[in-house]
């Protein structure tokens, strides 16, 4: 056994038992922990991040004594524009993360073999990096003994999403593929690119006892199992990455018979929150400090030295539940944002099928400023990419002939290239969701001729 694999199996076990002792902490002890590690992320941050350092200076600030609400708002376009100075590695610059992760299609592999690194779909725009060390890893991951508690030999853990990038839904469910970990989960993935056919009779083989994936995705297998065609009995199914209606929880429930956990997780966060009953959403509150506003969140990473966050902004809305609790962590009514809904199309032998909006958001296109996915029916999509007006005739040709290809080999890989037809077309405005003031990733209008 190495040395390395034998670190990390006592850093799993610490943590684990650390997540036990706050558990058992009143709100007060909590909050004095927070203000001793804020401190100390602080001081690092002022000494390693020449970001950081520059917002202590200019505003002054006492790392020993300096409030929360001392520090700017960070967004995602700042951490973006700044990353390079706000990461205490000078390894991890935005090229050579983006460098890696253009050549890297497994989840578990490491970047110069020290660090775990995520990344955002950033189908519109530049994507969001995030990287951990492998300590800052294990520690964001350790929560999952408060998710599925308990260890047993070689559970059998079942993904099912987008599986060949560096997202965290995947990276996080293939960490028990990691050295010792192995001794305790057997993890197989599918992929939502594949066809549903293909998935529901790996499942059937492989009988998960854990069966994780999007809210969305996990109702399209739902309807297999009602139909018959699925037959697993996990014990728990895992939700992540997008809002669990009451009807969801209570289909998956009922479809499964499991007890059904709903996870609050982000990358540049890992897991920050759970519920596994309808009571509501526990924050982990132990590593992650929380400002809730009525139209977004700004949260502070105490475990991530790396790429150090302070008052980062996401634009998750979370709606507290009033109701006195014992133990020192919030619950959470809602939280509302992030929500899809799969759409039909029909594949190559004539059949309906549900496709999840996240098989589209994630899939290879260049960085573009817009792009949008307009269902025309179950044999048709129009695809509608919005570029930057600069960009020469050529290059704007090349571009939607990616994007036409990307897709295509999409199709390809449902079974749908035969029976849906597709056309890429470049426009100046995209369609706008009322309610979020967002571009919609999936959008519905009637037919269109080819």
């Amino acid at each position: 056994m190495s040395l390395n694999a034998l670190n990390e199996l006592r850093f799993w076990l610490r943590d684990f038992a650390d997540r036990r002792r706050v558990a058992a902490w009143s709100r007060a002890e909590l909050e004095a922990d927070h203000a001793r590690r804020f401190h100390e992320l602080v001081a690092f941050a002022a000494k390693h991040s020449a970001y950081f350092a520059d917002v202590v200076n200019n505003r002054g600030l006492d790392p020993q004594t300096c409030e929360l609400t001392d520090f700017p708002e960070l967004t995602k376009a700042t951490l973006n524009q700044e990353f390079d100075r706000i990461a205490t590695e000078p390894a991890l610059s935005r090229q050579r993360i983006g460098e890696f992760l253009q050549n890297s299609n497994d989840p578990t592999e490491l970047m110069n073999d020290r660090f775990f690194v995520l990344r955002t779909s950033g189908t519109t725009g530049d994507p969001t990096y995030m990287a951990y060390s492998t300590r800052e890893w294990i520690r964001g991951c350790s929560h999952r003994s408060r998710v599925v508690p308990g260890i047993q030999w070689r559970q059998r853990v079942a993904f099912y999403g987008v599986t060949h990038q560096h997202l965290a839904g995947v990276s996080l469910a293939l960490t028990g593929r990691r050295g010792l970990n192995q001794l305790f989960f057997n993890c197989r993935t599918y992929d939502v690119n594949r066809p549903v056919s293909e998935t529901v009779a790996q499942l059937n083989e492989f009988q998960p006892q854990v069966l994780s994936g999007y809210s969305n995705l996990l109702m399209i297998l739902a309807q297999e199992q009602q139909q018959q065609r699925l037959n697993i009995r996990p014990k728990f199914v895992c939700s992540s990455g997008e809002v669990m209606t009451p009807f969801v929880r209570e289909t998956l429930e009922n479809t499964f018979q499991a007890t059904v956990v709903n996870l609050y997780s982000t990358c540049e966060t890992l897991f920050i929150g759970a519920a596994s009953s309808s009571e509501g959403v526990m924050l982990f509150e132990d590593d992650i400090l929380f400002e809730i506003f009525p139209t977004h969140v700004l949260v502070t990473n105490l475990f991530n030295r790396t790429i150090p966050l302070i008052r980062y902004r996401l634009d998750d809305v979370l709606i507290p539940l009033a109701t006195e609790k014992s133990g020192p962590f919030r619950l959470l009514q809602q939280i509302a944002g992030r929500s899809t809904q799969p759409f039909d199309l029909v594949n190559n032998a004539g059949q309906l099928e549900k496709v999840s909006t996240f098989s589209m958001m994630y899939l290879p296109i260049p960085p573009v400023p817009g792009f949008q996915v307009v269902v025309a029916g179950t044999d048709q999509l129009l695809i509608r990419v919005k570029l930057e007006a600069r960009v020469s005739t050529d290059e704007r040709r090349k571009t939607l002939r990616t994007i036409e290809s990307v897709v295509h080999d999409w199709l390809v890989g449902k079974h749908m290239d035969r029976s849906v037809s597709v056309i890429v077309e470049e426009t100046a405005h995209l369609e706008i969701d009322a309610k979020s003031g967002k571009v919609k990733t999936i959008a519905f209008a009637p037919a269109r001729a080819a």
